[in-house]
């Protein structure tokens, strides 16, 4: 009768244990469901053109992405491209100031949300996309550094 109690107080060990491990493992999958909704790669893409010779100029034309990975959309989306204040590059791209005068709508246009004469960074948009969804690559292309 001894051993039967044993076993017995063993099993209910066992089941305690067993659902506390279960709780602990539920509690850790929902909190990596909530992680996989939002997943958000960005990355730059870009090329270097350099002279040795004095006077050349030198540049990098590049592009940045955007891209949802996550379930769930992203919404307004914006990029800040950060030149540093001591360096002397100029940055160009095909971008509207939000107070142009022209107000065509371009696909793929981006819009610069500060001030235009800030040189060191540069707080872009794009102008017909709001959400960016699931498994979209949102691009902001053909910039250049000089």
């Amino acid at each position: 009768m001894k051993r039967t109690n044993d076993i017995k107080q063993k099993i209910a060990e066992w089941q305690e244990m067993t659902t506390s491990y279960l709780k602990e493992i539920k509690t850790i999958i929902s909190e990596q469901k909530v992680a996989k909704d939002f997943q958000v790669i960005s990355y730059f893409t870009y090329s270097l053109n350099i002279s040795h010779e004095q006077g050349d100029e030198n540049f990098s034309p590049g592009s940045y992405h955007i891209q949802n990975l996550g379930a769930s959309p992203l919404s307004n989306p914006y990029i800040c491209i950060k030149l540093s204040a001591d360096s002397p590059f100029d940055f160009s791209g095909k971008y509207l100031n939000k107070d142009s005068k022209q107000k065509m709508k371009l696909p793929n246009a981006w819009e610069r949300m500060n001030d235009s004469k800030d040189k060191q960074e540069f707080w872009l948009r794009p102008t017909n996309v709001s959400k960016l969804e699931p498994n979209d690559t949102l691009s902001f292309s053909n910039f250049q550094v000089k």
